[in-house]
């Protein structure tokens, strides 16, 4: 997986686990990792701290603003932080065995979030519709 797109898997992923009251104190303490790392880096982009406080809430408003962040503050080129992404997406995982996955797609792009999932996109197909 790209490390942007990692990046921004492991933080939804996080935020929607976050939630949930049975997520476990792991996923929560990773999700809170990742945050804490990402933080000095995206610090120079306006609305970035915001953007991961909020993520949960409104992952689409929020997502774009945290994408530009990411790569233009090189914060996919640290080791540390794409092992917080892995380490996260691993917990999360753990903790959503046999649950549904949520897929977004927007604009020809998507994301996948669960154990298991899979996902078959045909550009221009309005088979979901």
């Amino acid at each position: 997986m790209e490390p942007v797109t990692l990046i921004l898997t492991a933080l939804v992923a996080g935020a929607a686990a976050a939630l949930k009251d049975s997520a476990s104190d792991a996923v929560k303490s990773a999700y809170e990792a990742l945050k804490a790392k990402l933080r000095p880096k995206l610090a120079p982009f306006p609305g970035s701290d915001a953007a991961l406080d909020h993520l949960a809430e409104e992952p689409d408003a929020y997502r774009p603003l945290l994408e530009s962040a990411v790569r233009k503050s090189g914060a996919a080129d640290d080791a540390d932080i794409r092992e917080a992404a892995e380490l996260l997406l691993a917990k999360a995982g753990a903790d959503s065995r046999g649950a549904i996955s949520n897929v977004t797609v927007n604009d020809s792009r998507g994301t996948i979030v669960g154990h298991g999932a899979k996902l078959e996109y045909n550009e221009g197909s309005n088979a979901g519709n």
